[in-house]
């Protein structure tokens, strides 16, 4: 326990240093050099010699604190146009608008000067703007400082990972690449083929949220779909966090021990999360996650109860050597405050729940549901009894159906895991195998994202608290001593669990039952009704309607600009199994209308396009064309119908010419209008 102490002390300086600015770095080694001294001439002395080593941690901390820089060279150019030169040092995000990555900046091109500098530097480009890691760049654009908001730094946040400069709408020209090492090629590539499969199986929502579970690329995920897990307290679910981590890491450890002894196998789980940590991104949080779930996996080798506490404690005195700011990132005490909960809680919550259990059933029965809730359910209770109290500090919100949500999705995270990664596996060899794999995670990706819409739109889903850290803090005491209560295993706790026992009978549904139960009901209820339906589609300022003929063929017009909101839109209406839009229908080529077009194209098969033609020289519209150049594109006029077999039909009222390249966008819209029987 000596370690855990003396990172307590190492961290409490940090915190000092950071809050007393004056202190400088040459003060806190002075302090350092002194206690080292002073301790070393009192080693003989056993009550002074532990107060005086854990003295020097503290001055230690607190020089690790205030050596750390709060600025970059490239950072005295904020505030100007420049040319930045560099190299991409992460896995661009791409988002509904916008395309960002850290620059590692080399050299500035200003007033036809080059200078030479060093930093890192948030580039935000355009939505089609393509780079990848290891390229070498030139950006143009107005470097500015990242901004300050009355209830958020975004500053302070940038600057944990080294960013102090931000430069958005960036002109990006790609002049070179810096090869990656063939492993991390390799994994990078895995990454973009695991993407593509999962995008060309499912349709969205789905595809975005296993997306983001498996691979850690959230940019897919709709606003509305991530504020409804926002709302409901799941959000842990969409990130890579430790929760998935040990999902992963205890998969791959049951695996391999049936061919290996567990110690082999441990070191198989171990090296599989390090891979795994690579194809999702190796950022900060994920790599804390690895580090947290790694911990955890080498726990079952250690038989000593003070194993996981010093491990933990070890792994944040690592942590805040290389980066002494990640103690206030909030991501890092979630991942730290999960791994404790789960290494005190995960074992007593499932013999609790083995004791509820134990009752008269089929052991196979018994070891499926055992197994489906150990690693999912009980693995994330455990983790939210430490977790909870500082997302109600931090955020100020809380969810009352949080738990009620987590027991009902929670449960069938594991599926998921397995199925989907079952499914990216299969398609990277041969896609129409992984297809039913791909509909078995598709049912677990509807479930949870059905029941958190559910109680997402409930009017009280989310309550504004304010809590006294004090509360929090006396809370953790708590629990941990709640956690030393039962690791002593008293009689009373025992006879508890028997007589809650008797009370509980457990119920099973086989999942080979339901699955194919769930999806026969579904594709019955996405079979055609015989009714002309029309959405007019949500994608704020934009334009999108989405048809359904009454024979089931799908006419999109327009679609806005905002991929993730528009294919949320169309996975929510057409059938999981459709993958066709029979028709598309541009109306005219504004990028506000168009965006996320190319993000539908690459999505489903589209049979015909309609267009008036008037041309266009707009990187969207360019873009569209491209990715649409296998489909039959039609130049449409005043007159011109498209009649379906189901009695459909689609006129077009405007325009009576093809427009020129100089004329308006809005006074030469492509107008169109439905006719079924009666109705117009």
């Amino acid at each position: 326990m000596r370690l855990v102490y003396w990172t307590l002390f190492w961290c409490l300086g940090i915190v000092v240093a950071a809050s007393y600015t004056f202190i400088n770095d040459s003060l806190w080694l002075i302090a350092a050099f002194l206690l080292s001294i002073v301790a070393f001439l009192g080693r003989s002395f056993p009550r002074l010699r532990v107060a005086l080593w854990l003295s020097v941690a503290f001055a230690l901390g607190g020089l690790r604190m205030a050596a750390m820089p709060n600025t970059a060279p490239i950072a005295q150019y904020n505030g100007a146009s420049l040319t930045i030169s560099g190299v991409v040092i992460d896995i661009p995000d791409v988002r509904d608008d916008r395309v960002q990555f850290r620059l590692q900046a080399e050299s500035v091109l200003r007033n036809d000067e080059l200078i030479p500098t060093s930093g890192y530097v948030l580039v935000q480009a355009p939505p089609f703007t393509l780079v990848s890691y290891g390229d070498r760049i030139d950006a143009t654009g107005a470097l500015i400082t990242p901004a300050e908001f009355d209830t958020f730094s975004y500053a302070d946040y940038l600057a944990r990972r080294g960013v102090y400069s931000i430069m958005p709408n960036a002109a990006v020209t790609i002049v070179g690449q810096t090869p990656p090492s063939p492993l991390l090629r390799a994994i990078f590539e895995l990454r973009t083929q695991a993407k593509t499969a999962i995008s060309h199986a499912l349709p969205e929502p789905q595809a975005a949220l296993l997306t983001g579970i498996l691979l850690g690329d959230e940019g897919g995920i709709s606003p509305q779909v991530r504020d409804a897990f926002n709302t409901t307290g799941a959000a842990h679910i969409i990130a890579i966090s430790g929760f998935n981590m040990v999902i992963v890491s205890q998969l791959a450890i049951a695996f391999a021990l049936h061919f290996m002894p567990r110690r082999a196998a441990t070191v198989f789980g171990i090296i599989f999360i390090a891979l795994y940590t690579l194809l999702v991104g190796a950022n900060a949080a994920v790599v804390r996650a690895a580090i947290m779930s790694s911990l955890l996996a080498l726990a079952p080798l250690f038989k000593r109860r003070t194993y996981m506490p010093a491990s933990l404690a070890f792994a944040a005195l690592l942590m805040t050597l290389e980066n002494p700011t990640v103690l206030w990132d909030i991501s890092f005490q979630l991942s730290v405050f999960a791994a404790l909960g789960i290494a005190l809680y995960a074992e007593p919550l499932l013999k609790a729940f083995r004791h509820l259990f134990n009752v008269p059933m089929p052991p196979a029965g018994m070891r499926m549901m055992v197994g489906i809730l150990e690693e999912g359910l009980i693995v994330s209770l455990a983790a939210q009894v430490f977790t909870l109290p500082l997302i109600v500090l931090y955020f100020g919100q809380l969810s009352p159906y949080l738990l009620l949500v987590n027991v009902l999705v929670i449960p069938v995270q594991s599926l998921l895991l397995i199925g989907g990664g079952l499914a990216v596996i299969v398609a990277l060899f041969s896609a129409p195998l992984a297809l039913p794999l791909f509909w078995f995670a598709l049912v677990w990706l509807s479930w949870t994202i059905g029941v958190v819409r559910l109680f997402a739109q409930l009017p009280t889903a989310s309550l504004s608290i304010t809590v006294d850290p004090r509360w929090v803090a006396l809370y953790f005491c708590v629990l941990i001593g709640i956690a030393m209560a039962n690791a002593t295993e008293p009689r009373w706790l025992d006879r508890f669990w028997r007589w809650l026992n008797r009370r509980l009978t457990p119920a099973t549904l086989g999942v080979g039952i339901l699955v194919p139960l769930v999806l026969t009901i579904g594709m019955l209820n996405a079979r055609p009704d015989g009714k002309l339906h029309v959405w007019f589609l949500n994608m704020g300022h934009s334009n999108g309607v989405l048809i359904q003929s009454p024979g089931g063929a799908h006419i999109l017009v327009d679609g806005g600009r905002f991929p993730s909101r528009l294919l949320t839109a169309l996975g929510d209406r057409l059938p999981f199994y459709d993958h066709t839009i029979e028709l598309l229908a541009i109306t005219h080529p504004d990028r506000w209308d168009i965006g996320a077009l190319n993000a539908v194209a690459s999505r489903y098969q589209i049979g015909a396009v309609l267009y008036h033609g008037q041309p266009n020289q707009t990187p969207e519209f360019l873009a569209l064309q491209n990715t649409l150049a296998y489909s039959d594109w039609v130049e449409v006029r005043q007159g011109y119908h498209v009649q379906m077999d189901d009695g459909l039909l689609i006129e077009v009222l405007h325009p009576a010419e093809q427009p020129s390249i100089t004329d308006s966008l809005n006074d030469n819209v492509l107008v169109l209008r439905l006719r079924y029987g009666e109705v117009s």
